[in-house]
C-alpha cells in the first residue's frame, strides 16, 4: 500500500481519531489505553462536537482525577481549628456586648418615659421620690432575692431586698433595675438626680452593672457622662461605664 492509499487518521469523529498520522493503530491504542476511561470519553465527546482532535498528556489526565491527600485534609482542619480558637470567643463576646447595650438603652428609655409621664400628671418637686416614678414603669415583678453586679467602680455585688435600701425590679427583657428606696431629688437644680443601677443579664456574673441617673430637668446621664449628682441619699461622683455600654 502506498502512502497515498493509507487512510487518514486525523480529524475524524471516533476514538480512532485520537491516533496521530505517524502512529500505528496498535501503538496508538496502547498509548491511549493508559488514559482513564472518563478522559477518553470526554475527548471523544469533544471531538465529535468540534471535529477537532485534542492532545492530552498523561500528566493532564492524572491531574483531572487527583484529589487531596489525607495529610492535606488534616493540615487544613488543624488550621481551621486554630482560627476558630481565636475568633469564636471574640465573636461571642461582641454579640453579648451588643445585646447588653441594647438592653441598657431599652431600660434607660423606659425609665425616662416613666419620669416624663409622672412629671406631666403630677408635677415635680425636690421631694419627688424614685418610688413615685417607678409606679409608672412597666416591669414584671419586684425582686427581693436576686444578687446582681455592682458598677465598674466596685468589686462587690448588690443584694436585692424587700426591706433594705436596694430595691429591685425585674424588667421584661430579663434585666434587673436597682434603685435606692425612698431616694428623692433633694433639690430642683440641673445636678439633682436619682440613682439607678442596671444589670443587663439579671444575675451576678462577669458583667458589670451600668449606673445612670435621671436628673430633675429630665436628662438621663450615665456615670461616665455626668459630673457630680446630688440626691437625698448622697452625692455621686463620676466613674467609668462598663465596657459593653456605649451611647
Amino acid at each position: 500500500m502506498t502512502e497515498a492509499e493509507k487512510p487518514s487518521l486525523v480529524a475524524t469523529s471516533s476514538y480512532d481519531d485520537q491516533l496521530s498520522a505517524g502512529e500505528t493503530d496498535i501503538g496508538a491504542r496502547a498509548k491511549y489505553a493508559s488514559y482513564p476511561s472518563i478522559v477518553i470519553k470526554v475527548l471523544q465527546g469533544f471531538t465529535e462536537n468540534t471535529n477537532t482532535p485534542i492532545p492530552v498528556s498523561e500528566a493532564m489526565a492524572n491531574r483531572v482525577i487527583s484529589g487531596f491527600t489525607l495529610a492535606e485534609l488534616l493540615i487544613a482542619l488543624a488550621i481551621l481549628g486554630v482560627i476558630a480558637t481565636f475568633t469564636i470567643p471574640k465573636i461571642l463576646s461582641a454579640q453579648q456586648n451588643s445585646s447588653n447595650n441594647a438592653i441598657a438603652k431599652e431600660a434607660l428609655s423606659a425609665v425616662s418615659a416613666a419620669f416624663q409621664q409622672y412629671s406631666i400628671q403630677n408635677g415635680l418637686s425636690s421631694s419627688t421620690s424614685v418610688n413615685a416614678i417607678t409606679q409608672y414603669l412597666n416591669y414584671v415583678a419586684v425582686d427581693s432575692t436576686t444578687t446582681v453586679d455592682d458598677s465598674t467602680n466596685s468589686s462587690s455585688t448588690f443584694a436585692c431586698s424587700a426591706v433594705g435600701l436596694n430595691r429591685c425590679l425585674k424588667l421584661h427583657n430579663g434585666a434587673i433595675l436597682v434603685y435606692h428606696n425612698g431616694e428623692s431629688f433633694s433639690g430642683t437644680g440641673a445636678t439633682n438626680g436619682i440613682w439607678f443601677l442596671l444589670d443587663p443579664d439579671g444575675m451576678a456574673s462577669s458583667n458589670k452593672g451600668l449606673v445612670f441617673f435621671v436628673l430633675y430637668n429630665g436628662r438621663v446621664s450615665s456615670e461616665a457622662t455626668m459630673s457630680s449628682i446630688t440626691s437625698s441619699v448622697t452625692t455621686y461622683t463620676t466613674g467609668p461605664d462598663p465596657s459593653w455600654f456605649s451611647w
